[in-house]
């Protein structure tokens, strides 16, 4: 321990401090020509060959032939989607929590509590020691492209500030464990917690608090400045795939790679990764505007969308839409759900309905609607086509929900916290009925406010 302290005070005096910054400048400047100059489809697929070849002797590498994988179509062939529930219930769940050699070679140190928005339940990710260096190489790359784009500013002369969730982290191991080899203790919390305990200690003067990373699956994107957009790394150890959203459900849908990705497109992001997760649906939707370099914005979750009447808005849709209409009528949102309401009566057209908590619910709520309404119609096709004439939709219905309803509607679920957030879309119906009918009857709803 006191050998630490002496780092941690040297780490910190000016001088070194100064020489940190001329460091990281000139690693930044070449980390970056570097990734300017990568081929990322050949890197991809040398990525993912590399990975599959670690794994070829777990339990999942040999129920899917890895040694026989020499190519991404071979993987393709042998590997099919999964989602975290599939994963979860085929292979994590009966050696939980001491996963050795099951998707992953040796033994899973962490597990990430990611609040499973679409699903409501915590699921418990993998972390490997190989992911927390993905993580740190991705956290060092997003450091090189500012440095890179502002290298007068001096970013270890003060603390680099990482904002993140609770850093306790909770011992998972099971008390009488059969053949579970001495010291092998695994930890399970916020990925914030395990990167905190991972950091060395001779970066501590350098960072308040300690540093976390921004995804518990793995590091997919970061901003690069030049172009005001998230750019894809592709090599760090995860190998992508992107699914277009229409065909998730499909038997065989179409796996593109970085190498014939279309911009422009809605795609389900897919990972492979070097904690054991293969071909895994992250349920994360992006839109790439570029591939060379590949850039891309993200727009929502999977399961986040409404097609209820053929509208096909998606979430990146539906919040920008919010956002204009709270923007025209002067209000602020606190957060809001929606879902189709379908007709009683057969031939007559449904709509949506909109549950808003606003900062001030004394706004103009019907023009709110109406601007919901016409911000939607620019922004979607299908929408506006489905919404002329009121023929097969009416315009929206916004409900106004008294301040820390959700909240309230949260906790009677047994999901107010951190971990957990409000479902924003909901398709089939039947959540937005449910959560109407409770705020309803706890007096926290508001008549529907639309045309």
């Amino acid at each position: 321990m006191p050998t630490l302290s002496v780092f941690q005070r040297l780490a910190g005096r000016p001088l070194v401090r100064r020489a940190a910054d001329v460091f990281l400048s000139r690693q930044a400047r070449r980390r970056v020509a570097q990734l300017d100059r990568c081929p990322a489809a050949r890197v991809q697929q040398q990525t993912l060959l590399r990975l599959v070849r670690r794994a070829r002797h777990t339990r999942f590498g040999r129920l899917h032939d890895f040694a026989g994988i020499h190519s991404v179509a071979d993987y393709q062939q042998r590997v099919p989607l999964r989602d975290y529930e599939a994963f979860w219930t085929e292979f994590w769940q009966p050696a939980f929590p001491h996963l050795d050699g099951v998707t992953w070679p040796g033994l899973v140190p962490y597990f990430a509590l990611s609040s499973g928005t679409t699903s409501g339940s915590t699921k418990y990710i993998p972390v490997s020691r190989e992911m927390l260096a993905s993580n740190r190489r991705a956290a060092l790359t997003t450091l090189a492209f500012y440095q890179a784009v502002y290298p007068d500013l001096h970013l270890f002369r003060g603390r680099l500030f990482f904002l993140g969730g609770s850093t306790d982290l909770q011992s998972l191991a099971r008390p009488a464990l059969a053949g579970a080899p001495a010291g092998s203790s695994v930890l399970g919390g916020d990925l914030s917690g395990i990167a905190a305990r991972e950091v060395p200690s001779v970066l501590h003067p350098y960072t308040f608090p300690p540093l976390t990373y921004p995804a518990s699956e793995g590091f997919i994107a970061t901003e690069d400045p030049r172009y005001h957009l998230l750019r894809l790394i592709p090599d760090h150890d995860v190998f992508f795939e992107f699914v277009p959203v229409e065909e998730l459900e499909d038997d065989r849908p179409a796996r593109h790679t970085i190498a014939n990705l279309e911009p422009g497109v809605q795609y389900a992001v897919v990972l492979t990764t070097c904690a054991g997760l293969w071909s895994y649906v992250l349920g994360d939707t992006v839109c790439f505007e570029r591939r060379d370099p590949p850039l891309l914005r993200f727009t929502g979750r999977t399961k986040y969308f409404l097609s209820a009447f053929g509208e096909h808005l998606i979430s990146e849709e539906v919040e920008r839409a919010v956002a204009e209409a709270a923007a025209a009528t002067g209000t602020s949102v606190v957060d809001f759900h929606v879902g189709p309401v379908f007709p009683e009566t057969q031939g007559t057209p449904g709509r949506h309905r909109y549950l808003v908590e606003f900062a001030d619910p004394s706004g103009d709520m019907d023009r709110f609607a109406r601007e919901l309404d016409a911000s939607l119609c620019r922004l979607n096709e299908d929408y506006q086509a489905h919404r002329a004439g009121d023929l097969t939709m009416l315009a929206p219905e916004v409900c106004c929900v008294e301040r820390n309803g959700f909240a309230g509607w949260m906790r009677s679920r047994g999901k107010l916290g951190g971990q957990h957030k409000l479902p924003r879309m909901d398709n089939s119906g039947e959540l937005t009925s449910e959560m109407t009918g409770w705020l309803t009857q706890q007096n926290l709803l508001a008549g529907p406010r639309g045309r």
